[in-house]
């Protein structure tokens, strides 16, 4: 059995993505504090000259778990990503299929009171755009739950764990049980070149609902 445990987030990465349609379970972590070097708050676009991080504002939560993170109220960001997506992306094949989607649910997201809850507002259009049922369990509602995902595996009895790509500073990172790893798959994007670890975004907005790259 393959456990996947991901931080939630707003626009989460090909990876998480991959990690969540390979995992046979899959906890999302709120426990864990919030970090700024996360990809909770925060994902890459592409543009013409590479790529941009686009952040969702935070109050610094002071190691508080990420279920207790608020947003930074006093900021109108949805409006603002949606501008830059516009400039960045009006061109691809399915910008204009998905734009009031996905600006609806950034709105939504912007909305929220903290991260987690915001995080959902997008995360469940992106799932559902990309065909993946919903699987998850909160580390908060887990009986048993554990940072350690040694122990978390051996007590939910999996094999292997696959976790957030480059994650050892803000993520614990296994001892003994076997993590997954998964290669970059490459599509066309936009502009000229690849540039790995973009947001979903990037992806759906070149290729359109469904997941059809390779997850084996």
């Amino acid at each position: 059995m393959k456990l996947a445990i991901l931080l939630p987030g707003v626009v989460p990465d090909m990876r998480w993505i991959q990690a969540y349609a390979r995992a046979d379970r899959v906890i999302l972590d709120d426990h864990t504090p919030w970090s700024r070097k996360s990809r909770v708050h925060r994902y890459q676009i592409r543009t013409p000259q590479g790529t941009q991080w686009l952040n969702v504002p935070v109050v610094k939560s002071d190691g508080k778990g990420l279920r207790e993170t608020r947003m930074d109220g006093s900021q109108r960001w949805a409006k603002d990503h949606m501008r830059t997506l516009a400039m960045n992306y009006r061109n691809s094949l399915f910008f204009d299929f998905l734009e009031a989607e996905i600006e609806d649910a950034l709105l939504q997201a912007e909305a929220q009171t903290n991260v987690v809850d915001a995080s959902m507002m997008s995360l469940q259009l992106i799932l559902k755009l990309l065909g993946l049922p919903k699987k998850w369990t909160w580390a908060s509602e887990q009986d048993g739950w554990t940072s350690d995902p040694d122990a978390l595996a051996v007590r939910l009895g999996a094999d292997a764990v696959l976790l957030e790509h480059n994650s050892r500073h803000y993520q614990r990172q296994p001892i003994t049980t076997p993590i997954v790893e998964m290669p970059h798959p490459e599509y066309r994007q936009h502009f000229g070149g690849f540039y790995p670890e973009c947001g979903i975004l990037d992806y759906l907005f070149a290729k359109g609902p469904g997941f059809s790259i390779d997850q084996q």
